[in-house]
């Protein structure tokens, strides 16, 4: 078979076309990267400038991802590139890291508390909290994308330590949380009342009223020469029990002494804060007031009484002015102060309560967060007009600051309310009564009328 001549000087000046044009392109993208390579620049300013040819490429000091965490708009950084180190800017005003901030616990009561967060960027937010950090007890969790979060816990047990923590994720599904945070709900025993104390030679006798709570336990007495002790662990314990007075024998004349009363309850726990009184015991007979606030030496400052928190359980309070308050009789008090309002270097906080020739001193006690300062104002004091005067005293005992303010207790107005079901059968029963009465009581009445008349005529015709 022959093979024509010409099919093949065809078929060989088509491959010499395609081997020549190949040749050109390949120099071409040669000539190129050499080109590229020669007049590429880089100043490392750390700014990618790319009308100076400044590329990822040949210039990674000045432009890319350097994944340094921070997002450098000016090295060409954005979502895209550069994730780990850009985040969403979400509202406007460049690019914004994904915080939780301004935590805070305020209104702490008996049973419940209220908890608020911020974060720098819209955000879905659950919280966990119990009394462990298990966080056993619930999850509250957002329903929107939202910068500004505020819940309320209630139903909390008094004098209770809780756990809880922050979990945040933003639109992107980037996510943080707080780690463990907690606080204390507020004491519920009532101190004892009524406490005074009277001096002896070498002796001091203290006198009191226990409260009526029905579990009550016993009271413990502390002593200390240098101050009162704030908890029932500090000074010298000198009673526990459940009597009203007791004779402290065997001590120095001349020398002040400082008592703290504390009560605990059947389950053990105490007082958040503890009744005080002290007296320097004398040989020779010495007439003092029965009562009197504890010795305090001269003051140094002055801080608001609005600053101090007045909670009631299960009532009200009411501020008449910026120094008076107002509630009614038998209802306990809970006297508070966060610790970061309290000036630099408070050590012991005293509150005082008088009326008349009566006076009734507590002090102030640190909550197990230590968060706050509390007392109980006990629900036995009966009605009248009460001045308050809180003492804040610094680490050597000095005043540092003094605070005024007026109490007011009322009775509380009956409340008549018409119960229906239990009333209306009554008033049925009287209307019923009375018709049954005037009726049975006219046909009677008639008859000893007629009586009376048969009687006249009978007389008559005889």
């Amino acid at each position: 078979m022959k093979f024509p001549i010409k099919l093949l000087l065809f078929c060989l000046v088509l491959l010499g076309i395609e081997l020549f044009f190949s040749n050109m392109v390949f120099a071409i993208s040669d000539e190129a990267s050499v080109s590229l390579e020669v007049t590429s620049t880089c100043n490392n300013n750390g700014v990618c400038e790319p009308n100076l040819e400044e590329s990822e490429l040949g210039c990674s000091a000045d432009c890319g991802c350097n994944n340094n965490g921070v997002c450098q708009s000016a090295r060409g950084e954005d979502t895209q590139n550069c994730s780990a180190d850009c985040h969403p800017a979400i509202g406007g005003g460049g690019v914004v890291a994904l915080h939780i901030r301004n935590i805070s616990i305020k209104n702490i009561t008996f049973n419940s508390v209220n908890i608020s967060w911020q974060t720098t960027r819209p955000t879905l937010c659950t919280l966990s909290w119990g009394m462990t950090s298990e966080y056993e007890k619930e999850i509250i969790s957002g329903t929107r994308f939202t910068a500004n979060y505020s819940t309320k816990l209630t139903g909390l047990q008094v004098s209770t330590i809780y756990h809880f923590k922050i979990v945040c994720n933003d639109e992107l599904n980037f996510w943080l949380e707080t780690g463990d945070q907690y606080f204390s709900t507020l004491s519920a025993l009532n101190n004892v009342s009524n406490l005074k104390i009277s001096v002896g030679d070498k002796q001091l006798t203290l006198t009191w009223d226990n409260p009526t709570d029905l579990d009550f336990k016993m009271v413990r007495i502390v002593k200390s020469t240098d101050f009162y002790p704030t908890d029932p662990e500090q000074g010298t314990v000198i009673y526990e029990g459940k009597d009203n007075f007791f004779i402290n024998t065997g001590l120095i004349n001349g020398i002040r002494y400082y008592y703290t009363v504390f009560v605990y309850n059947l389950a053990g726990d105490h007082s958040s804060s503890g009744a005080i009184v002290s007296a320097i015991p004398q040989a020779a007979p010495v007439i003092e007031p029965p009562v009197f606030p504890p010795y305090v030496p001269p003051i140094t400052g002055e801080m608001a009484f609005g600053e101090f928190n007045f909670i009631v359980e299960e009532g009200e309070i009411i501020w008449l002015g910026e120094t008076t308050i107002k509630t009614t009789v038998n209802k306990q008090i809970n006297v508070s102060i966060y610790d970061k309002e309290l000036p630099p270097l408070s050590k012991t906080i005293i509150l005082t309560i008088e009326k008349k020739d009566e006076a009734f001193s507590f002090l102030l006690s640190p909550d197990k967060s230590k968060t706050f300062h509390e007392a109980t104002i006990p629900s036995s004091l009966e009605s009248g007009d009460y001045s308050i005067t809180i003492l804040i005293l610094n680490q050597i005992n000095k005043v540092i600051n003094k605070i005024s303010g007026e109490l007011k207790l009322e009775r509380a107005a009956p409340v008549f309310r018409f119960r229906w079901y239990y009333e209306l059968p009554i008033y049925i029963i009287i209307v019923l009564a009375m018709i049954i009465l005037i009726t049975f009581g006219l046909g009677k009445e008639q008859k000893i009328l007629l009586m009376i008349k048969r009687r006249k005529n009978k007389s008559k015709y005889r």
